[in-house]
């Protein structure tokens, strides 16, 4: 079945909310050109097919997942950041790009579930004026272990967001 709608058997403490969409499996190669082909659009078409077959959410704002300065740089683009702005495209909701930083990390492909954990401690901080009390939507492009969306909804959390909830197109 390529539409999981997952939702994980542990849930993400940081997070009101957490799922994910697909199956990573039968999306795999969409996902990698996404991701490393030079292909961002099609995280733009993915965020706009999610947002025409899901309900807008009661949110104040998109968030993507950002990517360290230096990987940025090597990619030349945020997938996460297409995603929600083809999700801005359908729901007509702000997508809040500055608003999270990520420090520069390994790459965590080659990481179990803790090895995750303890790498995404302190990962993220909140760049920009966070309004009080806000409800956002958290994007990742693919949901592994939800290390990565747990550190961000905390860091979120922690300066001021009232509701957290994490989305990935993907799971694996």
């Amino acid at each position: 079945m390529w539409e999981a709608q997952i939702h994980k058997n542990a849930p993400l403490p940081s997070c009101d909310s957490a799922e994910a969409w697909l199956d990573f499996d039968a999306v795999q190669g969409c996902m990698h050109q996404m991701k490393f082909g030079a292909r961002p659009e099609l995280g733009q078409y993915l965020g706009r097919l999610y947002a025409l077959t899901h309900e807008r959410p009661a949110v104040d704002a998109l968030i993507p997942l950002p990517l360290s300065i230096r990987r940025q740089r090597q990619r030349g683009y945020n997938q996460c950041t297409w995603i929600c702005h083809g999700l801005a495209e359908v729901w007509g909701l702000p997508v809040w790009t500055r608003v999270l930083t990520k420090a520069h990390r390994p790459p965590q492909a080659q990481q179990n579930k803790a090895q995750r954990a303890v790498a995404m401690e302190g990962a993220f901080t909140v760049g920009s004026q966070l309004p009080r009390d806000c409800r956002v939507q958290l994007w990742d492009d693919t949901w592994t272990t939800g290390a990565t969306l747990n550190a961000a909804g905390w860091a979120l959390r922690d300066h001021g967001a009232a509701a957290v909830h994490a989305r990935a197109i993907a799971s694996e």
